[in-house]
């Protein structure tokens, strides 16, 4: 599953050469960076939820020509790009919602400030931010609210919880 974030995907790094400085410098860069990717995903791909639980992601190629695609891909798709800009914090979120259904997303810490990042959602880049409890306490999907992460990835780690 870690392999899933690829930031070497070509796909993703020719938009990223359009989104990011050529003298790119990850302190100075990173916030308005990372907002471009996040806004880019947000308004090329359309969020569906799938009708079966299906075990299949799509690589960021296919997502970007069928432009659609659940919360795990999306959620894939832009954590790819953060790492690409060399983000090593940002992982894909897997929780358990109050509903009883499961909800893909995204946290990093960037100086000192928590995010997390649903593009699923249309919510400005840092609406859930702050402290790491001040942001899990304002998250919310669809009214739900978070019960418990199930699991979390990146191209570095994997992290189950139940």
């Amino acid at each position: 599953i870690k392999g899933l974030i690829d930031q070497d995907d070509l796909s993703v790094q020719s938009i990223l050469a359009e989104l990011k400085n050529e003298d790119f410098d990850f302190e100075r860069d990173y916030l308005t960076c990372a907002k471009k990717a996040f806004h880019f995903v947000q308004n090329q791909i359309k969020y569906v939820k799938p009708e079966i639980d299906l075990n299949y992601w799509l690589s960021p190629k296919e997502l970007l020509q069928v432009k659609v695609g659940d919360d795990k891909d999306i959620s894939i798709f832009l954590c790819t790009f953060l790492a690409a800009i060399g983000d090593q914090n940002a992982e894909v979120i897997v929780a358990e919602m109050d509903n009883g259904f499961t909800h893909a997303f995204l946290t990093t810490e960037f100086k000192e400030t928590f995010y997390i990042l649903d593009p699923v959602q249309k919510h400005d880049f840092d609406y859930f931010s702050g402290t790491k409890s001040s942001a899990l306490e304002k998250y919310s999907f669809q009214g739900t609210k978070i019960v418990r992460f199930i699991y979390r990835f990146n191209k570095q780690k994997y992290e189950q919880f139940i």
